[in-house]
């Protein structure tokens, strides 16, 4: 008999709940933020007398649970977990030293984007292109403006959630010191602009931003010269920029569709992969329900069963050819192809390249890390390297 942990959560009853214990799964129209953001918003903590492990029981959370490959929270946990640190901490200054401490990998496939982009305006536009996969955490706009004459780029943070000054300076932080990282350079912006009063700690704001800070300001921004924003990027890749583009996609369509049922038929297959049984009759009896209706729901979450195997598919065939102990004709039987043709086809279809090709820029140089981190749902460790603060 098959168990009710196959079966999505939203299709179970859990108002006779046992244990007592808040339920931190996502509802279906609740954002839901990067575990990594919330992770290094505790770790910074508990270098300021945050106390980690007694947030996490008050939320009846796990540090397993935020380290998991890809893992997401609700955004109303995600708020909690920062409300706690900033009341917490010994540290004034919190959020800018959130900011200041998180590394380009933390924002996951966002900050690879940005490490491979040609220019810093470019690594700005590319957050902001790709700002809702942090998981409903305000707006993000990076315009370039021509005022009297001269260029300037403007980087506007824009409404956010009710600890707002928290957040608003760990993205001001965070903007600046990750694009001196990205450049190389310690350029300092020309203005910046802050929708709340002096916060008491203004000589923190002066060693980030010099003198150029002003307070209770109508909107938050920061203004670069046109020839900061122009600044290269240390390590530009545009190859790996395009295969990482086109996972943000994905996962950006990926978060207006995927829901419970989606995300167990995911998984099942993935299960199902190991044994050889991924056909939509296996993983239906799996969930307890025919066939038929195991269709219908997942028409209703905006997909179908052969888009999920397709997702999958490409997800395992990036890991595996990163194996070099497999031939990609093994691969492709693996992956269920009944030719190597097929698989070539459907590989390029997905990236761009062919297997042999996307096998040999791995192989050869700086691609191989990055494509590890990217696809954290390829690496059980993909998080784990992420999340180290400094």
């Amino acid at each position: 008999m098959n168990s009710k942990k196959d079966i999505p959560a939203s299709y179970i009853d859990k108002s006779n709940s046992k244990d007592g214990k808040s339920n931190n799964s996502l509802p279906s129209h609740e954002p839901a933020v990067m575990a990594t953001i919330s992770l290094h918003m505790l770790r910074v903590g508990s270098q300021h007398g945050v106390d980690i492990d007694d947030i996490l029981q008050d939320l009846a959370l796990s540090k397993e649970q935020l380290v998991k490959p890809g893992e997401r929270i609700p955004l109303s946990i995600h708020l909690k977990i920062q409300s706690q640190v900033v009341s917490k901490s010994l540290l004034p200054e919190i959020g800018l030293e959130i900011g200041r401490l998180m590394p380009s990998g933390i924002l996951n496939i966002v900050g690879y984007i940005m490490m491979t982009s040609a220019s810093l305006g470019e690594a700005y536009k590319n957050l902001e292109n790709y700002w809702e996969l942090l998981g409903g955490m305000g707006d993000f706009k990076f315009i370039a403006k021509n005022v009297s004459g001269n260029m300037h780029a403007e980087i506007s943070v824009g409404d956010f959630h009710p600890i707002s000054k928290e957040w608003i300076e760990c993205i001001t932080s965070y903007c600046i010191t990750v694009g001196r990282k990205l450049t190389g350079k310690d350029f300092f912006p020309l203005k910046v602009h802050c929708s709340y009063s002096e916060p008491g700690y203004e000589e923190c704001y002066r060693q980030l931003f010099g003198d150029c800070v002003l307070f209770d300001q109508k909107h938050n921004k920061i203004v670069l010269s046109a020839e900061d924003a122009d600044l290269p990027i240390i390590h530009p890749d545009p190859v790996l920029l395009n295969l990482l583009k086109l996972q943000a996609e994905l996962e950006r369509k990926q978060m207006s569709t995927l829901k419970e049922l989606t995300r167990s038929v995911k998984n099942l297959i993935l299960q199902g992969s190991k044994e050889g049984r991924t056909d939509v009759e296996d993983i239906a009896k799996k969930m307890c329900m025919s066939k038929r209706s195991l269709q219908r729901l997942l028409g209703l979450e905006g997909t179908s069963f052969s888009m999920i195997l397709k997702q999958v598919r490409m997800e395992r065939a990036i890991l595996m050819l990163q194996q070099q102990d497999l031939n990609i004709t093994q691969i492709a039987f693996q992956l269920g192809y009944s030719e190597r043709s097929a698989f070539d086809r459907a590989f390029k279809k997905w990236t761009g390249l062919a297997p042999r090709s996307f096998r040999n820029q791995v192989i050869s140089g700086s691609i191989a890390e990055s494509v590890r981190l990217c696809w954290p749902e390829c690496s059980n460790v993909a998080v784990m390297d992420n999340i180290k603060v400094g």
